[in-house]
């Protein structure tokens, strides 16, 4: 059976215009903004709340005094764990809302998905494109070396001291849920509904770069402006070769998988080599 996605399985008079394509996908990307800041906030929020009723707790069983000074004190900043769940929520908790609200899938699309999986050709597309971008993001942190650019992924320490303090977590975090959760919100929802209107190219361009954006928002890193252009480089092609997977393939499964295997292959690099 076809592929619902692919233009010869589209009427041309299904192309939609541009407006009413551009419209709704900015809108997805405004309220998908506001609601990963909202949930972040609110998270994080709670967590101090929950710190702080526990530390005053503590020290009223033994007798001490703590002003609000203090509490901040010991508080402190979130550690790996706290802000690796806040992020599932946060963007997790985004995706479903936009799945569901905006864009869910029709009963013949997933019934095309999963026959799609059944394809060789799906994982010969798959298993290809995670190869090569592999060796595409190795390639990009070697050539930026080179030039002298230094690319510090923002999320860089935070996986690396996760993978020390609780690897396990890590491995199932950045190879499972991460990919599940940012390929139903990239791809599903904000490139998905280019598909549907038979705008492919332009979809998985804009998606790449909303992909890349959320990756690297300036202002979150040491990174200067030259090592911040870089990382949305190579971020919105990556982006755009899982969006081409599934324009490709018409399975949002098959984007999953392509990129938990690249998520595997730079967990491997960074853990054993200190490769970006």
């Amino acid at each position: 059976m076809s592929n619902l996605f692919l233009s010869d399985s589209v009427p041309t008079n299904r192309v939609a215009r541009l407006s009413a394509v551009l419209i709704p996908f900015s809108i997805d990307v405004l309220v998908s903004c506001i609601t990963i800041a909202f949930i972040s906030i609110g998270a994080m929020l709670l967590w101090e709340i929950a710190s702080g009723v526990m530390l005053a707790t503590q020290a009223q069983q033994r007798n001490q005094r703590l002003d609000s000074q203090s509490v901040a004190i010991l508080i402190g900043q979130p550690g790996v764990l706290v802000q690796m769940l806040v992020a599932l929520i946060a963007i997790g908790g985004t995706a479903l809302l936009l799945y569901f609200w905006r864009l869910p899938a029709t009963v013949d699309e997933r019934h095309h998905a999963r026959l799609a999986l059944r394809r060789m050709s799906t994982w010969n597309c798959i298993i290809g494109v995670a190869v090569l971008t592999f060796f595409f993001s190795t390639l990009s942190g070697l050539f930026a070396r080179k030039l002298g650019i230094s690319i510090v992924p923002s999320n860089q320490a935070l996986i690396l001291e996760g993978l020390a303090r609780w690897p396990l977590f890590v491995v199932l975090f950045v190879v499972f849920l991460v990919p599940a959760y940012e390929e139903l919100l990239f791809r599903r929802v904000f490139l998905g509904r280019f598909l549907i209107a038979g705008r492919p190219i332009l979809g998985i361009t804009l998606s790449g770069l909303a992909f890349a954006f959320l990756h690297e928002i300036p202002g979150l890193s040491s990174n200067g402006a030259l090592a911040i252009i870089y990382l949305w480089l190579i971020y919105m092609i990556l982006g755009m070769a899982f969006g081409w997977v599934y324009w490709r393939t018409g399975s949002l499964w098959a984007s999953i998988t392509t990129h938990s295997f690249n998520n595997i292959g730079a967990l491997i690099g960074l853990y054993f080599f200190g490769m970006y």
